[in-house]
Order: C-alpha cells, then structure tokens, then sequence
C-alpha cells in the first residue's frame, strides 16, 4: 500500500481488521485518484494457531469504482454455486463501461485459482485504469475524503 500513497494514486484508507476468533475480515475502502474508490471485503482463515499464525484467503471481492460516475471492474469469488460456462472454480473478473454501468458482454472472465490477484495487484490495476481513462474522469485529479469512505461495516 505504501508504494502507491508514495506514488500519489492512494489518498485515505478505512481498511479495519476484525478479529472473529476463528477468522480475520478486512473490509473498508481506499480513495484512489480520481475518485475512485475500491471497496475491499476480504475472509482471511487462520491455516495455524501459533504466535505468528500463517493466514489464508478464504472469500474476497474488490470492487473498482469511479465516485458518482460509475463501476469499473471487479474480482470475486464470492457466488461459487453459480459457476458460470467454462469456470472451474469461483475466481473471476467482472468489467464494466463505468460511463453506463452496464457489465460488458465478455463479463465475467474466468481467472482461476492460480490467477487470483491480491489487493496490491488490483491496486496497481487501478492505477493503471485510472491513466487509460483519464480523459473521461470527471475529477481525475481529486481524492474522495476519508470522512466520505465507508468502512464496510454497515452496509
């Protein structure tokens, strides 16, 4: 995460770790240039119970979205009893045209189990969708304040 708030894409985070005894969650959103948004849900299971447990992602979702104008993609894995033609497991990619929300027609993409991207690479996607799409950015530019980030909780 550092990397990016030292590169100037990530402003304010309200990431929070719930500790719910027998699993981690981490949910909130981080304010990207550009108003965009990621909204982050993560279901971390603890593979040890030792002083420094080893952990392991069990669910995810990390939603790309531009504040007031629209969603841009998002990675999943969390319908996986609607698997869909051709997926052999939940992991998969939604894209959308963020000026009409509308999901685009080869949405979903299937990943696998072997491509499934951490929030840094979804970070740095982000970052990457952000200069692809500078032009029709609204505020490109501008950061959505931490006072106007939800934390996840009370949705």
């Amino acid at each position: 995460m550092q990397q990016y708030r030292d590169g100037g894409f990530v402003g304010e985070d309200s990431l929070r770790f719930v500790d719910c005894h027998s699993v981690l969650l981490l949910q909130g959103e981080i304010a990207c240039r550009g108003l965009i948004v990621i909204t982050v849900t993560k279901l971390i299971d603890y593979v040890t119970d030792d002083a420094d447990p080893l952990v392991q992602t069990e669910m995810y979702s990390y939603n790309v979205s531009v504040r007031g104008q629209g969603l841009a993609f998002r990675y999943d894995n969390q319908h996986p009893d609607e698997l869909y033609p051709g997926h052999l497991d939940p992991h998969h990619r939604h894209t959308f045209d963020f000026t009409t929300n509308q999901e685009l027609p080869d949405s979903p993409e299937w990943l696998g189990a072997e491509k499934w991207p951490t929030l840094g690479d979804v970070i740095g996607e982000a970052w990457d969708w952000h200069g692809q799409h500078y032009a029709l950015l609204n505020h490109p530019e501008d950061f959505v304040p931490r006072d106007q980030l939800g934390d996840g909780l009370s949705r």
